[in-house]
């Protein structure tokens, strides 16, 4: 029972020391979800030219040899990645 009692007594110290969340910014959250839609409207398309200019790109740095292919074909992952990866929305 006094171990009960204890437990409770934490949980109440330790909700008690739990800050308040901040309010929502209500103007800031009726944007980011007016702006989703435009958002995935916009990026299926870069990302759709992405892969189609990056594909060619890295097949003739694979044929060049190694005079930065690797490289290249790295940093054409990365800008894949950056323009097909999230965020898909905006966070509220």
């Amino acid at each position: 029972m006094r171990s009960r009692f204890s437990a409770i007594l934490l949980a109440l110290a330790l909700v008690g020391c739990a800050s308040p969340p901040n309010p929502p910014n209500t103007a800031q959250s009726v944007v980011d979800v007016v702006a989703t839609p435009f958002l995935v409207a916009l990026k299926i398309p870069v990302c759709a030219v992405s892969v189609g200019l990056a594909a060619p790109i890295a097949g003739f740095t694979a044929v060049s040899g190694d005079m930065g292919g690797p490289e290249m074909r790295r940093e054409l992952g990365d800008g894949i990645a950056t323009n097909c990866g999230p965020p898909w929305g905006f966070a509220p």
